[in-house]
């Protein structure tokens, strides 16, 4: 469906030079008309957004424009063109389709007009009985660092307090970045092809908090962009965004994907997040405005190398020290870049930690079958956090299944406990 939405602001500032002064166009001025023709300036149906406190004026000089022929038409909003589809509809072969992490422009949108400022208050007198203190307020803080330094202030106590601009302002951002992604992809890849777009939102359960309790549990105490859920709405009201319970927006684009992919549609996926990039094919950074093709070895390689990592910001923790450079050693050791190669690389990697970080009283206590056992169940964890679901049942297993014949070093660990005079371990 095309998908017909109000126009927000005087998005293209050179063609609306004209419409209204500078120092009201610069950040502040946002206005929407529902055809953006401005031709129901004159019936005074112009419709301004709150907090705008001099609609009259603007209407006014508009059609003071009009009638002596100054006035210049703006374009048409580029938005009024996105074709928007409901998730999962069903495309033709012929279609292009842009797979969109709505999540990604919520955030961003709604983060820029949080107000967040940096404040500190410190003493200006240490005479005794004298109590006497000043307080500096600054939007960025390497400008606080600066002032803090300048004066003299040790170990100042800086806090964080959010001024929130008005809704309609995390509006705005939303539809500006969401057409500024649209121009970028007409105009400067010179896509000549039909663009269709999905928009996808996390739900409102996550199945991960089932295999790890704490994950992202952290961002629970970390502040939320005051217009996060409002921006959301937007995209949902205007754009069709959906979403899908127990399942992050990311699980949704890599379900679609495969989908797409099986039906022979080709897709790309919007997002800036690399969690993403496990996913092969066509993705498009839309902050970077770059494209970028993951290839089949290329995903898997991102994969194993985020199950060596974890993520500790999610509260997903993998091996202990180990890094993008110290992972990226870790699956060089092997020879071969099957699922079933990094595996093992990765296995014997999580089995080293566990007899490096082991509490000595336990040690006595363990076999090596044990730890074995150990480190598959803490790769296991790591890997099914870390993993985007191709199917919404999907449950990610070893590469190994049961039966296979394990490598040399793995049975090397095994055969020293074995079960009934033989090596019963099986993947």
């Amino acid at each position: 469906m095309s998908l017909e939405t109000e126009t927000l602001g005087t998005h293209n500032h050179d063609d609306c030079a004209e419409v209204v002064p500078r120092y009201l166009r610069q950040g502040f001025l946002f206005w929407y008309i529902e055809t953006y023709e401005l031709n129901s300036v004159a019936t005074g149906e112009l419709k301004m957004l709150a907090f705008m406190e001099m609609p009259m004026l603007i209407a006014d000089q508009i059609e003071d424009m009009k009638k002596n022929g100054t006035y210049k038409e703006p374009k048409k909003n580029p938005l009024s063109s996105m074709v928007c589809r409901t998730g999962f509809a069903e495309p033709s072969p012929s279609d292009v389709v842009y797979l969109v992490d709505a999540d990604v422009f919520a955030y961003r949108a709604a983060a820029t007009c949080d107000g967040k400022m940096y404040k500190v208050r410190y003493k200006v007198s240490n005479e005794p009985g004298v109590h006497s203190s000043k307080s500096y307020t600054t939007r960025y803080k390497k400008d606080m660092d600066a002032y803090c330094v300048a004066n003299g202030i040790e170990n100042p106590r800086i806090t964080t307090v959010f001024k929130p601009e008005p809704e309609s302002y995390a509006i705005h951002n939303v539809a500006m970045a969401l057409e500024s992604m649209y121009n970028n992809l007409v105009d400067d890849l010179k896509l000549s092809v039909n663009l269709f777009f999905e928009f996808y939102l996390t739900g409102a359960t996550n199945f991960r908090k089932e295999v790890n309790p704490s994950y992202k549990e952290k961002r629970k105490e970390e502040h939320k962009p005051v217009h996060l859920n409002a921006c959301k709405q937007y995209l949902m009201d205007k754009f069709g965004a959906m979403s899908v319970d127990r399942l992050e927006a990311d699980d949704v684009l890599a379900i679609r994907n495969k989908q797409l992919n099986e039906l022979g549609v080709a897709n790309v996926i919007v997002s800036v997040d690399k969690d993403l990039l496990q996913i092969p094919g066509v993705h498009y950074n839309p902050v970077k405005d770059e494209l970028l093709s993951v290839t089949e070895w290329q995903a898997r390689y991102n994969f194993w190398k985020q199950v060596l990592m974890g993520d500790v910001t999610d509260g997903i923790y993998g091996i202990s020290g180990v890094g993008p450079k110290t992972a990226e050693k870790i699956l060089a050791t092997r020879d071969s870049d099957l699922d079933e190669s990094f595996f093992i690389a990765s296995l014997l990697a999580y089995l080293k930690d566990i007899e490096k970080n082991i509490p000595q009283e336990m040690a006595g206590y363990l076999t090596p079958k044990d730890k074995y056992d150990l480190a598959l169940a803490a790769l296991t964890n790591v890997a099914r956090q870390v993993h985007l679901l191709r199917d919404p049942k999907e449950v990610w297993e070893p590469p190994l299944t049961r039966g296979a014949i394990l490598p040399s070093e793995i049975q090397a660990i095994l055969q020293e406990t074995p079960e009934n005079g033989e090596v019963q371990e099986q993947v």
